[in-house]
This record gives C-alpha cells, structure tokens and sequence, in this order.
C-alpha cells in the first residue's frame, strides 16, 4: 500500500478527500454518513487528516481473528491510542502524548478495523515522508500517535449496528461472509443479484433453504443437495454424490459417490469418483482423484492435480507454486510454514488452522479467560451483541417487524431488517422465528389467514432444518393458544404448508407429539389428507422404479 500512495502523491493526481479500502472488503454499509463526519470534523480542525471506520464485534465475535485483538483509545472522536494487544492484555497508556490534557478517555475493545478509511490528500504526505511506511495502523498511526513532532489528528466512525462491513483476510473469514451473502445478510448484495460482470452474467436461481442454481447444470436423480448449497452454470454432479452447505462453481464435474461438506469448488474442478471434501477451499481447474480424501481446513491450490487415493492431512496446503514436478500427492505439493524462514518468524501453524475453515476458535475461550484475569478491566467496555438476552431481543425484533409490517414494506425489505438485527445480536434463527410469528399476530386485521398468506414467506428464509420449522409450530402454538385465533391454528398450519415454510413430515412429526387435545383435534383432518397424500406419493414412485 506504501508504494501506492507514495506514487499518488508523488503524481498530484488526488486533491480532494478521497475513500480507501483494501481489496478484501465485502459489505453493503452506506458510507454517506462517515464521508459527512470526516468533512465537517476537517472544517473544524484541519490537523485531522483520517477517518477509521470500525465495526462493534463482541470479544467473541464471529469475525474476530487472532490479529484482530486491538484496543482503541477515544476522546469523543479522536483516536489516542490504537494497539495491538499482547497475551497479557496490558497497554501502556502513560507513554502516549496525546494523553495531555485529556480528563477523560474511553477503552474500546470492541472495535474492528472494516479495512475503510477516510483520507484527506494530506494523508498522503505520511508515507511521502517516510519511506518505510506500508501500512497505516502498523506504520502512520503508531508513529504518529506517539510522536511530539506531529500534530496531525486522527478520528473513528462507528458503523451502525445493523450495516455489514469486513474484511475477508483468512478462508475461515471467506467461509462465514459467503454463508452470508447466501442468507441474505449483505441485501442488495446477493448471489442471485449480478455479481458479474456484463460479459459474464450470472443466472442464479433461489429456491426454499436457500438452494441457488443456474442454468444448465445436471445433477443426478440419485444425487443429494442439501441446504444451503450454490452450483454454477454447465456444473454436472454425478449419481449417489452428496452435496452439503456447499458452493460448486461453473463448469465443474462431480463424479460418482462424491461427499462435499462445507466446502467450496472454484471453477473448473474435477472430483472423481469416490473422493470426498471436507471444510476446504478448492481452486480453479484443480483435479481430486478417485477415492481421495482432502480434509478439513484444506485449501488446494489452482492447477493441482491429486492422485487416486491420496488423503490430504487437515488444514494442509497444496499448490504447484516453484515446482511443476509431480510429487507424492499427485502435480503440485504441500506447503509447509517451516520451510519458508520469513513466514516461519510471524506465522505459525497453529495459527494456520485457526484462520482455516473449520479449525478450532479455543483461542477465542482463551481470550475470554484471560480477560477476566488482566489487570485492564475489559469488563466496562461496552460489547453490544453479546449483553441482550434472548427475550429482549425477541421483544425488540417484534417491534421492528410490525413496523414493517404496518409500513406495508416488502419481503425483502423486511428479511434485510431481520438479519441486520440477528447478525449485530448474534442470534439463532429459531429467535428470529419467534420474533416474526409474534409480530404477524401482533399486526393481524380481522382474516388472519390473508395476513399470514401475505407475509408468511418471511419465515421461509429462515428455516434450513428441522428443528426450525418445528419451532415455527410451536411459536405459532405458544403463541395463538389462549388468545382470539386459537381455532385458526389449523388454517394458519395449512397456509404455511402452502408456502412451503414446513413440510409435510415436520407437520406429521409435531403432531404426534402435541399434547394440547384440542389443537389436535383441530389437526386432525389435515393430518390424515398428509398421510393419505404421501401414501399416494410413496405408490406412484414404486410404480415408477418397478
């Protein structure tokens, strides 16, 4: 980044406040807000020359890395002190000069850096001036903040709660903001949007449990697709394969008796028959062999070709980068951290696995202790998402839905509303369900049927599993029984039905376990036109194999 700027300045080519963001940020804030605060805070001082812009993430915070523990210290909106904390979670706060003369100062430790910065051209004279300069928080920021020379300022904006922004450095990262995207969380931004360019559009489809697929792909009757998956165009997945919360993109070919779990297949990928892939990252015109094994954590590089019963040991890497000669996986090689001795001194390989797909976050556990043993209380430093219980957040979610709802605003607008409170709150689906058939019962005029049919999609979106689309029976039973339209559950059932936001099955399985007699009597007549439909379901496919 150093060498960029420096070539900036160096060309005149900047002469008004500009917005800078590194290359790994995914989101869909609105920075409208944060451009109008870093302007006026320049018309009122002009030593401030740089605008942070942070997210709020509990200690505990899916987006957390182990880079990620920083203190930021804050005189309203100028930045003190902006540290990287070690293993004791101790900071020195004496030695900083900008401390003089302030009464009162506040510790952030839920501040995430979302890799945006608002700079004045000014800004650009830091890295002009220092040839060594490459990073802003490393370099500009510690010397500055810590120098007597400077007096150049620097401030923070807080994103709002409910706005996504941050930074995919690690494929643990890459992982959850894809899991993301495909639950909606970063609306307008989405997978069946145009995410291509013009001259290679996209075509996804979405379907129930958020199942996206585009044209011409073939998958086997015998096949198994299940939730939430993506597979891209002219993709061909074999008989008896097993595709599981996984994205397989364009113009691969998935053999027979495949199991992918978690994972995700770049473009151009072959697995051959009997491999299976677990947690990992596989990349462009990569071949797994038959019955290979690639384990979790996994990220195989473009070009790699793996023999036939190969199984990769977990969290490796494998990549044909400085060798083109075949090894004893195949073409390509391991990668190990300590054959390379300038990665060796700041990388390490448990550090590797935690930043992979499925390796372990006990280094968060580990945090949590040893912040309850430091000497820095990081007790009184606000942690929003991780204080509200799970029955304020549903009484609060209630009433941002039926504000909606009264506000006669989309499906669409709504869901946005719903995961933007869950993600910032950091609660399950099931909480979320809660909140949305309250709120729909809340809101009803005098058909509460018309109502559900008109909004009960919403609930859609957030059952994937079983457990979820019963926890929609029983709110919806919690929820009507005792109150004016306890003889409506059996309508409001079927109308849900309809919608597809609960099967047959999971409606069959809540039943035989209902204990209030008069629901099930109620049921009743639905229940045996299920039973009876998937009688008559079950006779025409033996018709069909005999």
């Amino acid at each position: 980044m150093g060498d960029v700027l420096r070539e900036l300045d160096r060309k005149q080519v900047i002469s008004r406040d500009f917005v800078l963001i590194t290359a790994d940020v995914v989101g869909n804030a609105d920075l409208q807000e944060a451009i109008s605060k870093h302007k006026k805070l320049r018309q009122e001082d002009r030593n401030y020359i740089l605008t942070k812009v942070f997210k709020q993430q509990g200690i505990n915070g899916r987006h957390r890395t182990q880079e990620d523990q920083n203190l930021v210290v804050l005189d309203g909106d100028q930045i003190l002190q902006y540290e990287t904390l070690d293993n004791t979670h101790k900071v020195n706060l004496n030695s900083n000069v900008k401390f003089k003369g302030v009464m009162e100062f506040e510790l952030r430790y839920d501040l995430l850096d979302t890799g945006v910065s608002i700079c004045a051209p000014d800004f650009l004279h830091c890295f002009s001036d220092n040839f060594d300069y490459h990073k802003i928080r490393e370099h500009v920021m510690k010397d500055y903040l810590t120098s007597e020379i400077y007096t150049d300022k620097f401030s923070a904006y807080i994103l709002p709660k409910h706005q996504y922004l941050t930074q995919v450095k690690v494929p643990r990262l890459y992982d959850i903001v894809s899991k993301d995207l495909m639950n909606y969380w970063l609306y307008p931004i989405s997978i069946n949007s145009s995410l291509f360019p013009p001259s290679n559009p996209s075509n996804f489809q979405h379907s129930r449990n958020n199942f996206y697929k585009e044209n011409h792909v073939k998958v086997a009757q015998s096949a198994l697709i299940e939730p939430a998956s993506a597979i891209g165009a002219y993709t061909t997945i074999g008989e008896n394969s097993v595709i599981k919360k996984s994205v397989i993109g364009r113009n691969c070919i998935v053999g027979k008796g495949v199991t992918i779990v978690n994972s995700y297949l770049w473009e151009g990928v072959q697995v051959k028959d009997g491999a299976s892939i677990d947690h990992s990252i596989i990349c462009n015109r990569t071949v797994v062999g038959e019955n290979s094994k690639v384990s979790k954590g996994c990220v195989v590089s473009f070009g790699v070709e793996i023999n036939n019963e190969v199984e990769l040991p977990p969290f490796s890497r494998a990549t044909c980068f400085k060798t083109q000669e075949p090894s004893s996986i195949g073409k390509g090689t391991i990668f190990k951290i300590e054959e390379d001795q300038e990665l060796s001194e700041s990388y390490s390989q448990q550090k590797l696995e935690h930043d992979s797909i499925g390796g372990s976050t006990d280094w968060l556990a580990n945090l949590e202790e040893t912040s309850e043993e430091s000497d820095t209380s990081l007790d009184e430093v606000d942690q929003p998402g991780s204080m509200m219980s799970t029955d304020q957040f549903v009484s609060e979610l209630q009433n941002i839905i039926s504000s909606l709802i009264l506000e006669d605003e989309s499906i669409d607008i709504m869901q946005v509303e719903v995961n933007s409170f869950k993600f910032a709150h950091n609660k399950t689906f099931e909480d979320c369900i809660a909140a949305v058939i309250r709120a729909l019962v809340e809101t009803t005029p005098e058909k509460i049927e018309t109502h559900f049919n008109k909004w009960g999609g919403v609930l859609q979106r957030y059952v994937n599993k079983q457990n979820e689309a019963l926890a929609v029976l029983d709110e919806l039973e919690k929820t009507l029984v005792g109150g004016p339209f306890e003889n409506k559950y059996h309508i409001l059932v079927k109308v849900l039905y309809e919608l597809e936001v609960v099967e047959d099955e999971v409606i069959i399985e809540w039943f035989s376990s209902c204990e209030n007699s008069h629901l099930k009597k109620l049921m009743e007549p639905f229940i045996a036109w299920l039973e009876e439909e998937s009688e008559e379901e079950s006779e025409e496919e033996s018709d069909e194999e005999s």
